[in-house]
């Protein structure tokens, strides 16, 4: 992937950094607890949890805002062809 697509990509769906975040964090998180350090594992658990539902509330947000713009756009298509 070029770093225009990935650019592109992230611009189109700003929700994903969030989510690769919480990835990011979860792993983290599992390597943590597997080094006995569970009080800090679960501490950045928490932030990926924060940062999964961030992603995903911005994605959500998206969806709407495109079927709406969907929805307008072919109203406005069967008023004008009448």
């Amino acid at each position: 992937m070029t770093p225009n697509r990935v650019k592109r990509y992230f611009r189109a769906n700003p929700g994903s950094l969030f989510i690769l975040a919480f990835q990011i964090l979860l792993i983290s998180a599992v390597g943590l607890l597997e080094s006995s350090n569970a009080s800090y594992a679960n501490e950045i658990a928490g932030y990926a949890f924060y940062a999964l539902v961030i992603g995903l509330a911005i994605q959500i947000g998206i969806v709407i805002r495109e079927e709406r713009k969907r929805s307008s756009s072919s109203n406005n298509n069967r008023s004008g062809s009448t």
